[in-house]
């Protein structure tokens, strides 16, 4: 008899703590500073605060530890599966750290990498590792050595997809949700997996929980913290999952099961690749930003992207069952599904050779002039410099005007540049704000509204939010600078307006170019 009271304890009480702990969650993330402000090309009108995985994770594992106190048939199974839950537990915990560190500071992306990998290859070594592949019509192939190479690669790859998903509201955690539900589904149908399926039932009611707060408008957002913890708790399960399944320690199950994160993953590399872009970088053209453009609200583009899910979910159901039929089926409605879903999307027109070669020397070019931009701007010896090379950046890119504001904090005197006339501006731009707390530092940058979305505009408005960046880090390093040597710099008061006069409109030219 399957004991289904004590799987729904664990979904339900993970639930209720999830929507009793996630305020106070808010709270933290507000008095930590883990909040996401709307400047750059962010969808959200308003700051929201993150750290959401910090809910996610206690509502998760509380509900399992208070488990270990109740003795049943289950938790005795439970506790011959020690090993699995404690690197489950691990893996997820390592992630939601990161992530905690980077909602609140800000990681580059090569450090992320830089610390999964080594958890991928523990983890691997304590036996999260997949041994063959199964392939429908033809039988298991044997990984053989190439096992570990290929599990490491699956806990990175399928922890960064569920992050890179996490860009709408409600859409990651309702894509967990789905995947943890019938990866529960699954576990049961195998039989003797009651740790997978008491773990996958706790996730499965914490994103519930959580979800109540995710929706549109999101009080808060999952951010790193959540996105990575759920992608590495989704993977390090799902390959536990294939283990004792009819199709053995099967990397097809898994694979097919978090499809919709790994697919929106693969989509958005070879687009970027055809256009000349960095593949790692981010951007605002995935699967749901496109829905956005198509006019559709969060909500309607989350249910799309949910019903999505679902059919890869529903075809993982069919490779455990081994059915020749439903496999068939499911694999038909998936590859019609990919293809509709690339042609109403605009994705197929990257395989036009006449244009993909042209557009992407186009990509290259403003790729090349940021990175030129930024290592201008490391040179740079004052504020002067700094508004110069901004202006340059805001020419290159065809803005249509530019505001810097430096306060009085750094380096002398308030310094504001506006362009000597904005009548207009209002009614016909599109606006990027870039705000830092650190410094004071504000820059808008503005832009015609009918080709702010084209995507080659799309991915200079990405690469200026670099430059932004750039340019306040180069502050911080000029003031700590100065503080250093108290002796000025030839140009850091020289072109400044007092404090009261902060914005005065002024005209562009600050000078002679250098």
């Amino acid at each position: 008899m399957i004991p289904y009271k004590t799987y729904l304890a664990c979904f339900f009480i993970a639930a209720l703590i999830s929507l009793a702990f996630t305020p106070l969650v808010i709270r933290l993330a507000r008095a930590l500073g883990a909040i996401d402000r709307p400047v750059d090309r962010k969808i959200h009108k308003r700051p929201v605060p993150r750290l959401g995985g910090v809910s996610v994770f206690v509502s998760m594992w509380v509900p399992l530890i208070l488990l270990c106190f109740y003795d049943n048939i289950v938790v005795q199974q439970v506790l011959t599966h020690e090993l699995q839950l404690l690197l489950t537990f691990t893996g997820g915990l390592a992630m939601l750290c990161v992530g905690i560190v980077d909602d609140i500071h800000g990681i580059n992306a090569r450090w992320k990498f830089a610390f999964q990998f080594p958890v991928a290859i523990l983890l691997v070594a304590g036996g999260v590792r997949f041994d063959s592949v199964y392939m429908p019509l033809v039988g298991h192939f044997d990984l053989g050595f190439l096992g570990p190479f290929i599990s490491v690669f699956w806990l990175v790859g399928a922890t960064n997809a569920m992050n890179l998903i996490d860009g709408i509201d409600g859409l990651a955690a309702g894509v967990a949700y789905l995947i943890a539900t019938s990866l529960a589904i699954l576990a049961i149908q195998a039989g003797n997996m009651a740790m997978l399926v008491v773990v996958m039932s706790a996730l499965a009611g914490a994103c519930l929980g959580f979800l109540r707060y995710n929706v549109q408008p999101a009080r808060i957002f999952l951010g790193d913290s959540g996105s990575l913890f759920l992608g590495m708790t989704l993977a390090i399960s799902a390959t536990f999952g294939s283990v004792k399944d009819k199709v053995g320690t099967s990397l097809l199950v898994p694979a097919v099961l978090i499809g919709y994160p790994i697919a929106d993953t693969l989509i958005s590399m070879a687009r970027r690749y055809l256009r000349g872009k960095p593949v790692f970088t981010g951007d605002a053209s995935h699967l749901h930003h496109r829905l956005l453009y198509k006019g559709m609200d969060h909500r309607h583009a989350c249910q799309v992207m949910y019903g999505v899910c679902l059919v890869f979910c529903l075809w993982a159901f069919a490779i455990q069952r081994q059915s020749l039929p439903l496999m068939m089926l499911g694999m038909v409605s998936v590859a019609m599904l990919i293809v509709f879903g690339l042609y109403r999307l605009g994705y197929l027109e990257y395989f036009q050779s006449e244009k993909v070669a042209r557009e992407r020397n186009a990509f290259k070019a403003v790729n090349y002039y940021a990175e030129m931009i930024k290592a201008k701007i490391q040179l740079a010896q004052n504020r002067d410099d700094l508004v110069r090379l901004l202006q340059d950046a805001s020419e290159e890119y065809r803005q249509l005007a530019l505001e810097v504001f430096i306060p009085s904090s750094i380096l002398g005197d308030a310094l504001a540049v506006s362009p000597s006339s904005r009548s207009t501006l209002a009614d016909t731009a599109v606006q990027d704000r870039y705000h830092y707390d650190n410094t004071g530092f504000g820059v808008t940058a503005h832009y015609a509204a009918k080709t702010a979305k084209e995507e080659l505009i799309l991915e200079q408005r990405r690469l200026f939010g670099e430059i932004c960046a750039a340019a306040n880090h180069c502050l911080v390093e000029l003031t700590e600078a100065a503080h250093k040597d108290p002796q000025p710099r030839p140009g850091t008061t020289g072109t400044s307006v007092p404090d009261q006069a902060v914005g005065h409109k002024r005209d562009w030219d600050l000078g002679p170019r250098t």
